[in-house]
């Protein structure tokens, strides 16, 4: 089914698309070590299917999600056999959809609970006698998202109708069976049925794919028609998004229904909904709803929550930011940014892969974190859901490195559009012609970047992003310098050779971004224990344990460099004392680079910088926060963003 709405820009193919620098380095690695290697195929992905066989994730009072990790590792997977080509990969992914469809029962039900009824979340208080945990969990509609996406995702690059035949059985069986109970979808799982109707995106991908408006009226009509109820009942995400208030006036108690990945996952589907209907309320919903997680929820690091839901995250100092938070975020501005061109989203894009994303991507390649903190250590979690190899957010981590190679070199129908300059290698495809669209090195290292561009056939012109951080770009097309000063938010260039070199120097400067706003104490005990913010904080259920000490009470600055956050680790000697002594920098500071060492085995950046108010001048040495700390950590004092 084609759609009614055409984006504005499109993405090269992904087999034209080949990364470089740190984000192909820690990718080829992570892809190696939880794709490719005998280990991934054997052990980790065997895993994410057993849970089909065993079909354990109703058997206690609380339903768990261990069916969510095959359609993770599933569409990441996929991913990345577009980006490589690997043949290999292609038929394991063909074989194991249908090893998983053996697993089905006869009505086309496909799931790791064993009842399919089972979808109505459980009494909290009830759960806390049973389980010692007060929660309402019960994720089977979650879990069948995530499978149908997987199997989509493997027929998009097989046109397998075998694949597409058990994908067609499975939304059929939960459309039937929740009308033939009088069920409504919103009315499941937990978190007010965001995570149950979060399907809405794979759903319409099946509707794509089939042409049976089956999918897309149970879509309209049972997604999303319950998110603008006349009586305002949570989430009401459309009518809540057109509002621009902050999350947390939506109703009470956002930390116990506002999850943010889940509650981003249906406005992915909200944007693919605008695309298939033209409704412009659609489209509307999605933009309203990113400026207000930009205006009231984006944390220290770039990302959007605190933790893992929407709680305010703008007023809050201290972060801890989920890996799946930076992950939908940079979807839904993906999304954004293809409907509309806009540029803002390129820039909120750019800093959080390079700042939240990446500090979440463990350098081994191996595992990633479970939240980031902005100083002690990153919270990882050693399993889930009772599962040793798998993890939400690390399962999801290949479809944000596919997302970013996309993202890097774009077209509309008029220009190419260079969106980031981190070392790429792009071919972009169009009637009448192509260009080669090579970018250098130097980006990060000292804010110069040559970007090449080989014509063959017809020459399109080109567009230079200019990030909203930058104050002053020097542009210079083989040598001629151009003007620059009326850009806003991209640089055209006319070429007029069938090659050319264009030559971008962003002037990266030191700067010291101070907290402006009040800091939030949570120095009273509720029920004798602290604050959830501070609880979280703390982390006594996974690993990266840290002491409350490192909960910032007071005001302190972050430093950056271009758009890097910058940080002080145990990685590059940075000492404890002056991580966490009482020696602090606030904005009367100014900044500059004694000198810069450029990328190391360990970080990708790192400077001598000297901070000075006239009378006092402090010397230390930096680096990029992304990978100051980015690894299981015992030692819960290694790193610090704050000066």
């Amino acid at each position: 089914m084609d759609y009614s709405i055409k984006d504005r820009v499109i993405p090269a193919k992904l087999c034209d698309i080949e990364l470089g620098s740190m984000s192909r380095v820690l990718s080829d690695r992570f892809f190696e070590e939880r794709i490719f290697s005998d280990f991934a195929k054997e052990v980790i992905y065997k895993e994410a299917e057993d849970a089909f066989a065993n079909q354990i994730d109703d058997e206690g009072y609380i339903g768990v999600w261990q069916g969510e990790f095959w359609g993770k590792w599933v569409i990441g997977a996929a991913e990345v056999c577009k980006y490589t080509q690997s043949k290999e990969l292609l038929e394991f992914l063909r074989r194991g959809c249908y090893k998983l469809l053996t697993y089905a029962r006869e009505d086309g039900y496909l799931n790791t609970y064993k009842n399919s009824l089972n979808v109505f979340r459980v009494d909290r208080d009830e759960a806390k006698l049973r389980c010692n945990m007060r929660v309402d969990w019960n994720w089977n509609i979650w879990c069948r998202k995530y499978t149908l996406w997987g199997l989509l995702s493997v027929y998009e690059i097989t046109e397998d109708q075998k694949i597409l035949a058990g994908a067609r059985a499975l939304a059929d069986q939960l459309i039937d069976e929740l009308a033939a109970n009088g069920i409504e979808l919103s009315d499941t799982g937990t978190f007010v049925g965001m995570p149950s109707c979060s399907i809405l995106k794979p759903m319409l991908m099946l509707y794509g794919f089939t042409d049976s408006k089956k999918y897309l009226d149970f879509c309209i009509e049972h997604i999303a028609s319950r998110w603008e109820r006349e009586d305002g009942a949570c989430p009401n995400l459309i009518t809540n998004a057109l509002s621009g208030k902050r999350l947390t006036e939506w109703y009470p108690n956002s930390d116990a229904w506002a999850k943010a990945y889940e509650m981003m996952s249906c406005y992915e589907g909200v944007c693919e909904l605008y695309r298939y209907t033209g409704t412009e309320k659609y489209l509307k919903a999605a933009e309203g709803i990113y400026e207000i997680l930009k205006k009231y929820e984006m944390n220290p690091s770039f990302s959007v929550a605190y933790n893992d839901v929407f709680a305010d995250a703008a007023d809050e100092i201290n972060l801890i930011s989920e890996p799946c938070d930076a992950i939908h975020w940079l979807r839904l501005c993906y999304e954004l940014f293809c409907l509309t061109g806009d540029v803002k989203y390129m820039d909120s894009t750019e800093l959080t892969y390079y700042n939240a994303f990446l500090a979440g991507v463990f350098k081994d390649g191996r595992w990633g974190a479970r939240g980031i903190r902005g100083a002690g250590a990153p919270m990882w979690a050693e399993q889930q859901a009772g599962m040793q190899y798998q993890h939400c957010c690390v399962n999801n981590m290949p479809r944000a490195f596919m997302r970013i190679a996309e993202t890097a070199v774009m077209q509309t129908e008029e220009a190419i559009l260079v969106n980031l300059y981190e070392a790429t290698s792009v071919t972009i495809r169009y009637e009448g012609g192509s260009a080669e669209v090579t970018v250098s090195d130097g980006y990060f290292e000292s804010g110069r970047v040559a970007v090449r561009v080989a014509y063959t056939g017809e020459r399109r012109p080109l567009r230079f992003r200019i990030p909203a951080w930058c104050e002053h770009a020097e542009v210079t097309v083989d040598g001629t310098e151009i003007e620059t000063a009326s850009a806003i938010g991209y640089v055209a260039v006319e070429p007029f050779a069938d090659a050319c070199t264009v030559e971008i120097d962003f002037h990266f400067e030191l700067k010291l971004v101070a907290f402006d706003k009040p800091v939030p104490q949570y120095d009273e005990l509720i029920n004798g224990k602290p604050h959830w913010k501070v609880a979280r904080w703390i982390n006594r259920k996974t690993k990266g344990e840290t002491t409350e000490d490192l909960f910032l009470r007071e005001a302190r600055c972050r430093l950056m460099y271009g758009p890097l956050l910058l940080a002080r680790s145990k990685e590059i000697g940075s000492t404890e004392e002056e991580m966490f002594g009482d020696q602090c920098v606030d904005g009367s500071y100014t900044a500059r680079v004694i000198a810069a060492r450029g990328e190391s085995e360990n970080v990708r950046l790192m400077l001598d910088v000297e901070l000075s108010n006239g009378t006092d001048t402090v010397n230390t040495t930096v680096c990029d926060f992304a990978s100051a700390g980015n690894q299981k950590l015992d030692d819960t004092r290694y790193v610090s963003m704050y000066l």
